[in-house]
């Protein structure tokens, strides 16, 4: 999957909060802090993260039965280009 960077730039609120928790480290549709932080249920929070991964924005791997997203590479690598003064 490529990376939608008109995607990455027009994140919702509870979006950026996903990938504000995805670049720190692994989480998954599950997590406590975001349903609480965010008032939503996993099945809400499930949804958000496949619209992310759809968007090249999230990675995702299995471990047993959980799905365990974190921030892609290309994601990284543009939010880190943007900090930095690039395009």
């Amino acid at each position: 999957v490529t990376l939608d960077i008109n995607a990455l730039m027009n994140l919702g609120n509870a979006e950026l909060v996903i990938l504000e928790q995805a670049l720190e480290r692994e989480i998954s549709p599950s997590d406590d802090f975001l349903q609480q932080e965010l008032l939503v249920g996993r099945p809400r929070l499930s949804q958000l993260f496949n619209g992310l991964l759809k968007s090249g924005i999230l990675t995702v791997r299995k471990q047993g039965r959980s799905r365990l997203f974190r921030i892609s590479s290309p994601a990284k690598d543009h939010l880190s280009n943007l900090s930095s003064g690039g395009e």
